[in-house]
Parts: structure tokens; C-alpha cells; sequence
């Protein structure tokens, strides 16, 4: 007997490898899509698109632009087995930069019109790789802010595990960094809200072996006083 290649329903439902498809057009197996693509094997029950593809929109601007006006968003979801060890097979999005350049970048940047339709970059994550050597592997981690029209690192994180606010190159683990030539300006601020009235304050505690510490405590203490103890 002959096996249909293509199967075309009264319902206007075309198959191809299928003669039940139930949508506008099914296709049983592997599917090639572009000027050159259409040559090439496509993975095993997926598909290769070699142009830009658009969900949601019929200009895509890249190679996958997914648009919606209302309040509908992006999942990634994996529910068949719970799995708590990282780097473990949980939901993950991955941008791969695949050149071995020396401070090669990939990042997510956050973008909307301004008042006159203009499109801009209001933050960024930046991922710059610092060495590619096997073993060896280093990468910063920038998080980037918006400030009249410029991106700015808000904060940095480097492959050292060392922060830092203001800098981008923090020399210890947290390094707080301002650059304002006045007087009274706070660099950091530690706020206890507390509705308790008197003695309430706030505290920077230093830890150390053996559960040592030490602190640094201020305090509101009624008519208008605080102190600063050690």
C-alpha cells in the first residue's frame, strides 16, 4: 500500500508525515526552515529556522523577538524531578558568548521608550569573561543602572567573590566608593524603623573565629539624643 507524503483535510488541516493532523499544519519528524537551512537535517523532532523569528510580532528585529501588549510573559519551566545540586538539570537560561577573547561579554539588557518613542537601555547585566583557560575560568558580573540617558556599573562583582558599589575594581570583599567633594554625605547608611521608641538603633557587627565579634552600635535614646557605642 502507499503511505501519504502530504494529507490535506476538508478542514483546511494539512499533515506531512501525519494523515491526522489537528492543527493548520503538522508535521511528523524534523522540520527545516530558511534559504540554506532547508538543505540541512534539523534535530530529531525539532526544528531549524535560519532568519529572525517573531512571537507575538510580524517584524522580528533579531533572531527571536517575542512581543505582547497585555500581561502575558515568558516561562521556563521544568516539573518532571526536583533537583537542589547547582549546575544540576533545573530550568536555566543561557547566553553563550563562544569566542575566546579575552573580556568577551554577554548580557541582558532592559529597554523602553522614552517620552519621544525613542528606544533606550534603562539596565543591564553584564557577564565579561577575564580568562578562558581550561580550568582556569574567570568571569566579572556587572550590574548596570540607568542615569539621564547613560548606563552606569551600580555594582560590581568580581570572579574573586570581592564587591563593589561605586567601583569597579573593589580591593577587598565590599568596597563602597563615592566621589563627592562636600561635606554630610552619607556613603553608607544603616536604618533601624523600629517603633520601639527609645533604644532603638543599628548595628555593624564584626565576626570572627571562634564566634569572637565586635560592634559598632548606634541608638536613639529619647529627647532628641543618640550615641555611638564600640
Amino acid at each position: 500500500s502507499l503511505n501519504p507524503l502530504v494529507t490535506f483535510q476538508q478542514s483546511g488541516n494539512v499533515g506531512i508525515g501525519t494523515v491526522a493532523p489537528l492543527s493548520k499544519l503538522g508535521v511528523l519528524g524534523n522540520l527545516s526552515v530558511g534559504a540554506t537551512y532547508g538543505a540541512f537535517a534539523a534535530p530529531t523532532s525539532g526544528m531549524a529556522i535560519e532568519g529572525n523569528v517573531g512571537i507575538g510580532t510580524t517584524g522580528p528585529g533579531g533572531l527571536l523577538e517575542v512581543s505582547q501588549s497585555d500581561t502575558k510573559y515568558g516561562i521556563i519551566s521544568r516539573s518532571d524531578s526536583a533537583n537542589t545540586t547547582f549546575g544540576g538539570q533545573y530550568p536555566q537560561l543561557a547566553l553563550r558568548n563562544l569566542n575566546t577573547t579575552s573580556n568577551n561579554m554577554a548580557e541582558i539588557i532592559f529597554q523602553s521608550n522614552d517620552s519621544l518613542g525613542n528606544l533606550g537601555t534603562y539596565g543591564a547585566i553584564r557577564n565579561v569573561i577575564t580568562n578562558h583557560a581550561d580550568g582556569s575560568e574567570t568571569g566579572d558580573l556587572y550590574l548596570q543602572s540607568s542615569l539621564n540617558g547613560a548606563l552606569t556599573n551600580a555594582v560590581t562583582i568580581k570572579g574573586s567573590g570581592n564587591v563593589g558599589i561605586g567601583t569597579t575594581s573593589p580591593g577587598t570583599k565590599l568596597h563602597v566608593y563615592e566621589n563627592i567633594n562636600a561635606e554630610n554625605v552619607p556613603v553608607l547608611t544603616l536604618q533601624n524603623w523600629g517603633a520601639g521608641g527609645d533604644n532603638v538603633g543599628s548595628n555593624l557587627t564584626f565576626k570572627f573565629v571562634n564566634n569572637h565579634q565586635a560592634s559598632i552600635m548606634g541608638a536613639h535614646i529619647g529627647g532628641g539624643y543618640s550615641y555611638l557605642a564600640f
